[in-house]
């Protein structure tokens, strides 16, 4: 293709490597933009781009600074990214150059958790009540005038970083120290908690309008954090309520304008009533993209592409991808994610893994853990040291699948109280890039062992 495609943010292993082989299929050469040290963290995807610009995808000023020069003597076909911390840039540096894109505005309101709620209830879509403030005045009116429970997280974030359940007003100051640092946005969210069991729904926009292809089944931690623990594809629901959610995202995202790209829509199913959550402009994480290609055999990324060379999709083939994925009848059976979940402590060893690794049921699976690591309390998504992506013939088989891959991996950590003591030994290379090690040598107290579905079980029950 004469133009390339301006990947912003797409140094990331897995949706890069999806993103630059979904190009390359439409021939596309693609122009690679992410912070320096992401690139040099991705040679694999930098050696595969026809050129790497150093450039932080954060910053959307820089991004539109860079576009004016380059806009001036080279034209695109698209911009694209697939990070949530990119998605305005994305926007921005598109309707700069005249690129096909949401509009950096209509971004901008979906990343203001608040100012998204706000507009779903004016379009007549069932809302918790919220508030954003920095006035502590505001929250105490808010808790005494709202039934709780209560949640408390950040205007702006993602992956339940800063997220409290809030009982009472007594527990404030815990769930704003908890807030503390998670947030870029000012003040705090504080909404009140929405029961139900809780789903998002994948699909991509194809000619201005919203086509739904999955829907996927999540497990969390509860309460106070809410840490998603599993996700599992096709989500079993009875046919009127899936398509009902189908039909509430669609129209959800008309209203929010939203007409272009991939998107991960959150939502709770409550008795007869669907709520929505946070609506994102881009894949979902945790895999769930792969997981969704997997299951439906629609390139989510390619698909975009396709639109932004002139090739036509048509939507009849994404209509029969969501049928068979609502009758359970998915082209690609069913794909479960779960979370590998040790206690808090020093990681003394890892067994296992590599076995899980070469399973032939795993789509993907990756652990960071070595000989010394710290592994802190789960209070958020950034604290799951590892996870498996397992397939099956339909959802049940992938969550049984899943389940029985961690169960085979046993990690032994030392007590909490025993993390801050000096190891007497250097921590050792994880054999075979696989996180596995053996026995730590500075151990200071008694090791527990392990196995990964003890904290998790019920999920892959589910």
């Amino acid at each position: 293709m004469e133009h390339p495609l301006l990947l912003l943010g797409g140094a990331s292993a897995a949706p890069g490597r999806d993103s630059l082989d979904q190009a390359a299929a439409r021939g596309l050469s693609v122009w690679l933009a992410d912070t320096p040290a992401n690139l040099a963290a991705c040679p694999e995807l930098t050696a595969r781009a026809e050129r790497v610009v150093a450039l932080d995808h954060t910053d959307v000023d820089a991004c539109l600074a860079w576009a004016d020069t380059e806009g001036a003597t080279r034209r695109f076909a698209g911009v694209y990214g697939f990070r949530e911390q990119a998605v305005e840039a994305v926007a921005a540096v598109a309707e700069r150059l005249g690129l096909p894109g949401n509009g950096r505005e209509t971004v901008r309101l979906l990343r203001d958790k608040h100012a998204c709620r706000g507009a779903l209830r004016r379009h007549g879509f069932p809302q918790p009540a919220s508030l954003v403030t920095a006035d502590r005045t505001r929250v105490a009116a808010f808790l005494a005038s709202t039934r709780g429970p209560w949640v408390v997280k950040p205007p702006v974030g993602q992956g339940s970083s800063g997220v409290s359940m809030l009982a009472d007003a007594a527990g404030l100051d815990r769930a704003l120290a908890h807030l503390t640092g998670a947030s870029s946005g000012p003040g705090i969210l504080i909404e009140t908690f929405q029961p139900g069991r809780e789903y998002s729904v994948e699909g991509v926009c194809v000619d201005g309008a919203g086509h739904v292809l999955a829907i996927t089944e999540k497990q969390t931690t509860g309460a106070p954090h809410f840490v998603e623990t599993a996700h599992s594809l096709p989500a079993q629901l009875p046919p009127a309520t899936a398509e009902f959610i189908v039909d509430t995202v669609r129209d959800a995202l008309a209203a929010l304008g939203v007409r272009w790209g991939v998107f991960h829509v959150e939502c709770w199913v409550d008795g007869d009533r669907v709520v929505l959550g946070e609506v994102h402009n881009r894949p979902g994480g945790d895999h769930i993209h792969t997981m969704t290609q997997h299951i439906t055999g629609v390139p989510l990324h390619g698909t975009v592409f396709d639109q932004m060379i002139g090739r036509r999709v048509d939507p009849a083939v994404l209509l029969r991808a969501r049928g068979g994925v609502l009758r359970g009848a998915a082209a690609g059976g069913g794909a479960a994610i779960r979370f590998l979940l040790p206690p808090p402590g020093r990681v003394a060893s890892v067994t296992g893994w590599d076995a899980v690794r070469a399973d032939p049921r795993v789509l993907v699976g990756q652990l960071g853990l070595r000989e010394g690591t710290v592994v802190p309390p789960l209070t958020s998504s950034d604290d799951r040291p590892g996870f498996v992506v397992a397939t099956g013939a339909d959802r049940a088989e992938a969550v049984a699948a899943a389940a029985e891959l961690c169960a085979a991996v046993t990690i032994g950590t030392e007590p909490p109280d025993a993390v801050g003591a000096p190891a007497t030994g250097p921590a050792r290379t994880a054999r075979g890039g696989s996180g596995a090690a053996g026995t730590d040598p500075g151990a200071t107290g008694p090791t527990r062992t392990h196995r990964t579905t003890d904290r998790t079980a019920e999920e892959a029950r589910a």
